[in-house]
Protein backbone atom coordinates (compact mmCIF):
# COMPACT_ATOMS: atom_id res chain seq x y z
CA UNK A 1 0.00 0.00 0.00
CA UNK A 2 1.80 3.60 -1.14
CA UNK A 3 1.80 6.38 1.16
CA UNK A 4 -0.79 8.09 -0.82
CA UNK A 5 -3.80 5.50 -0.01
CA UNK A 6 -2.44 5.33 3.95
CA UNK A 7 -3.34 8.76 4.22
CA UNK A 8 -6.78 8.69 2.08
CA UNK A 9 -8.73 9.13 5.44
CA UNK A 10 -12.62 9.15 4.84
CA UNK A 11 -14.26 12.31 5.91
CA UNK A 12 -16.02 12.45 9.27
CA UNK A 13 -19.72 11.67 9.88
CA UNK A 14 -20.22 14.87 11.22
CA UNK A 15 -18.56 16.68 8.11
CA UNK A 16 -20.35 14.63 5.92
CA UNK A 17 -24.02 15.36 7.55
CA UNK A 18 -22.95 18.71 7.63
CA UNK A 19 -22.88 18.79 4.01
CA UNK A 20 -25.67 17.02 3.75
CA UNK A 21 -27.31 20.11 5.97
CA UNK A 22 -26.19 22.54 3.99
CA UNK A 23 -27.27 20.92 0.52
CA UNK A 24 -30.67 20.91 1.94
CA UNK A 25 -30.49 24.23 3.36
CA UNK A 26 -30.31 25.96 -0.40
CA UNK A 27 -33.28 27.75 0.18
CA UNK A 28 -35.11 28.42 3.91
CA UNK A 29 -38.59 31.19 4.42
CA UNK A 30 -41.69 30.21 2.80
CA UNK A 31 -39.78 28.37 -0.25
CA UNK A 32 -38.71 25.43 2.32
CA UNK A 33 -41.79 25.36 4.32
CA UNK A 34 -43.98 25.27 1.65
CA UNK A 35 -41.67 22.74 0.09
CA UNK A 36 -41.09 24.19 -3.44
CA UNK A 37 -37.57 23.87 -3.24
CA UNK A 38 -37.37 22.19 -6.60
CA UNK A 39 -39.78 24.32 -8.25
CA UNK A 40 -37.77 27.37 -7.21
CA UNK A 41 -34.85 26.07 -8.29
CA UNK A 42 -36.45 25.65 -11.43
CA UNK A 43 -37.24 29.42 -12.01
CA UNK A 44 -34.59 31.64 -13.46
CA UNK A 45 -33.28 34.46 -11.83
CA UNK A 46 -35.75 37.24 -13.15
CA UNK A 47 -39.05 34.85 -12.36
CA UNK A 48 -37.57 34.57 -8.34
CA UNK A 49 -37.05 38.11 -8.36
CA UNK A 50 -40.85 38.71 -9.70
CA UNK A 51 -42.07 36.75 -6.95
CA UNK A 52 -40.08 38.03 -4.33
CA UNK A 53 -41.61 41.14 -5.22
CA UNK A 54 -45.34 40.03 -5.17
CA UNK A 55 -44.90 38.25 -2.29
CA UNK A 56 -43.57 41.31 -0.34
CA UNK A 57 -46.31 43.41 -1.72
CA UNK A 58 -48.97 40.96 -0.41
CA UNK A 59 -47.40 40.67 2.82
CA UNK A 60 -48.09 44.79 2.95
CA UNK A 61 -44.02 44.90 3.42
CA UNK A 62 -44.41 43.16 6.45
CA UNK A 63 -41.64 40.74 5.16
CA UNK A 64 -38.83 41.40 3.00
CA UNK A 65 -38.39 39.65 -0.32
CA UNK A 66 -35.24 37.81 0.05
CA UNK A 67 -37.21 36.17 3.25
CA UNK A 68 -39.11 34.29 1.01
CA UNK A 69 -36.08 31.57 0.31
CA UNK A 70 -33.10 33.02 1.63
CA UNK A 71 -31.07 30.23 3.55
CA UNK A 72 -31.43 31.67 7.17
CA UNK A 73 -34.77 33.31 6.85
CA UNK A 74 -37.66 31.78 8.99
CA UNK A 75 -40.50 33.58 7.20
CA UNK A 76 -43.53 31.73 7.16
CA UNK A 77 -46.84 32.02 5.54
CA UNK A 78 -50.62 30.57 6.44
CA UNK A 79 -51.30 29.97 3.02
CA UNK A 80 -50.85 26.23 1.27
CA UNK A 81 -48.68 25.52 -1.40
CA UNK A 82 -51.48 25.39 -4.19
CA UNK A 83 -52.51 29.01 -2.88
CA UNK A 84 -49.48 30.81 -2.34
CA UNK A 85 -48.30 29.60 -6.43
CA UNK A 86 -52.30 30.76 -7.27
CA UNK A 87 -51.56 34.34 -5.46
CA UNK A 88 -48.38 34.66 -8.07
CA UNK A 89 -49.96 33.60 -10.54
CA UNK A 90 -52.72 36.21 -10.55
CA UNK A 91 -49.86 38.47 -10.10
CA UNK A 92 -47.80 37.46 -13.14
CA UNK A 93 -50.70 37.23 -15.35
CA UNK A 94 -51.95 40.91 -14.52
CA UNK A 95 -47.76 41.76 -14.77
CA UNK A 96 -48.33 39.99 -18.42
CA UNK A 97 -45.23 37.53 -17.19
CA UNK A 98 -47.38 34.94 -18.97
CA UNK A 99 -44.90 32.13 -18.92
CA UNK A 100 -43.94 32.47 -15.20
CA UNK A 101 -47.83 32.38 -15.06
CA UNK A 102 -48.09 29.21 -16.63
CA UNK A 103 -45.25 27.59 -15.10
CA UNK A 104 -47.36 28.50 -11.16
CA UNK A 105 -50.43 27.13 -13.06
CA UNK A 106 -48.69 23.70 -14.10
CA UNK A 107 -47.24 23.45 -10.84
CA UNK A 108 -50.48 23.90 -9.02
CA UNK A 109 -52.24 21.16 -11.08
CA UNK A 110 -49.30 18.74 -10.17
CA UNK A 111 -49.18 19.17 -6.81
CA UNK A 112 -53.37 19.84 -5.77
CA UNK A 113 -56.01 17.33 -5.23
CA UNK A 114 -58.73 19.64 -5.12
CA UNK A 115 -61.29 18.95 -8.03
CA UNK A 116 -62.18 23.04 -7.46
CA UNK A 117 -58.67 24.18 -7.20
CA UNK A 118 -57.46 22.22 -10.25
CA UNK A 119 -60.86 23.83 -11.85
CA UNK A 120 -60.09 27.41 -10.85
CA UNK A 121 -56.32 26.95 -12.65
CA UNK A 122 -57.70 25.70 -15.17
CA UNK A 123 -59.42 28.64 -16.23
CA UNK A 124 -56.41 30.69 -15.42
CA UNK A 125 -54.30 28.81 -17.68
CA UNK A 126 -56.86 29.15 -20.24
CA UNK A 127 -57.31 32.67 -19.56
CA UNK A 128 -53.51 33.19 -20.21
CA UNK A 129 -53.98 31.75 -23.91
CA UNK A 130 -56.89 33.43 -24.76
CA UNK A 131 -54.93 36.16 -24.61
CA UNK A 132 -51.39 34.80 -26.39
CA UNK A 133 -52.98 33.12 -28.81
CA UNK A 134 -54.30 35.85 -30.85
CA UNK A 135 -50.79 36.84 -31.27
CA UNK A 136 -49.04 34.07 -31.69
CA UNK A 137 -50.83 31.14 -33.45
CA UNK A 138 -48.36 28.64 -32.88
CA UNK A 139 -50.06 28.33 -29.13
CA UNK A 140 -53.51 27.04 -30.45
CA UNK A 141 -52.88 23.73 -30.17
CA UNK A 142 -51.45 24.40 -26.07
CA UNK A 143 -54.19 25.97 -25.74
CA UNK A 144 -56.68 23.29 -27.23
CA UNK A 145 -55.33 21.01 -24.92
CA UNK A 146 -55.22 23.15 -22.07
CA UNK A 147 -59.50 23.02 -23.25
CA UNK A 148 -59.25 19.42 -23.60
CA UNK A 149 -58.08 18.81 -20.32
CA UNK A 150 -60.35 20.88 -18.29
CA UNK A 151 -62.95 19.70 -20.04
CA UNK A 152 -62.40 16.28 -18.59
CA UNK A 153 -63.12 17.35 -15.30
CA UNK A 154 -66.59 17.90 -15.95
CA UNK A 155 -68.26 14.60 -14.84
CA UNK A 156 -66.34 15.15 -11.41
CA UNK A 157 -67.27 18.59 -10.82
CA UNK A 158 -70.85 17.97 -11.42
CA UNK A 159 -70.96 15.07 -9.04
CA UNK A 160 -69.03 17.29 -6.40
CA UNK A 161 -71.47 20.00 -6.78
CA UNK A 162 -74.30 17.81 -6.48
CA UNK A 163 -73.03 16.59 -3.20
CA UNK A 164 -72.62 20.02 -1.94
CA UNK A 165 -76.11 21.09 -3.37
CA UNK A 166 -74.19 24.02 -5.65
CA UNK A 167 -74.87 24.26 -9.36
CA UNK A 168 -72.05 23.12 -11.39
CA UNK A 169 -69.50 25.61 -12.30
CA UNK A 170 -69.36 27.17 -15.87
CA UNK A 171 -66.45 25.16 -17.70
CA UNK A 172 -65.03 28.34 -20.27
CA UNK A 173 -63.49 25.53 -21.71
CA UNK A 174 -66.54 24.16 -23.62
CA UNK A 175 -67.20 28.14 -25.50
CA UNK A 176 -63.62 28.28 -26.51
CA UNK A 177 -62.96 24.82 -27.72
CA UNK A 178 -66.21 25.01 -29.71
CA UNK A 179 -64.78 28.58 -31.65
CA UNK A 180 -61.21 26.69 -32.28
CA UNK A 181 -62.84 23.89 -33.89
CA UNK A 182 -64.88 25.94 -35.86
CA UNK A 183 -62.14 28.03 -37.20
CA UNK A 184 -60.24 25.06 -38.19
CA UNK A 185 -62.87 23.17 -40.03
CA UNK A 186 -63.55 20.10 -37.30
CA UNK A 187 -67.19 20.08 -37.40
CA UNK A 188 -66.90 16.70 -36.20
CA UNK A 189 -65.08 17.69 -33.14
CA UNK A 190 -67.32 20.75 -32.98
CA UNK A 191 -70.26 18.85 -32.63
CA UNK A 192 -68.71 16.37 -29.61
CA UNK A 193 -68.32 19.22 -27.53
CA UNK A 194 -71.80 20.51 -28.00
CA UNK A 195 -72.62 17.02 -27.04
CA UNK A 196 -70.46 17.13 -24.13
CA UNK A 197 -71.32 20.45 -22.86
CA UNK A 198 -75.57 19.25 -23.33
CA UNK A 199 -74.60 16.36 -21.17
CA UNK A 200 -72.74 18.44 -18.60
CA UNK A 201 -75.84 20.04 -18.29
CA UNK A 202 -78.04 17.18 -18.03
CA UNK A 203 -75.76 15.82 -15.99
CA UNK A 204 -75.38 12.26 -17.70
CA UNK A 205 -72.10 11.64 -19.98
CA UNK A 206 -68.83 10.50 -20.72
CA UNK A 207 -65.81 12.30 -21.77
CA UNK A 208 -63.87 9.86 -22.94
CA UNK A 209 -64.54 11.06 -26.61
CA UNK A 210 -62.21 13.90 -26.46
CA UNK A 211 -59.48 13.00 -28.49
Amino acid sequence: MGIKNIFQFKQPAFSRNLNVQQKEKKYGGIIQQLQLVDFWDNLDPHERSFIRNCTKWSFGGSIKGEDIDHPDSIATTKRDDCRFLLGNAAWAFDSKEYYLAESLLIEVIHRSKCLFTLHRTYQKLINIYEVSAEENKCHLQKWKSYCEEHIKLAPALFVESNKKEETPPQIRSFYILKNILLDVNDVEGYKAIVLLEQQYNNGNFIVEGIH
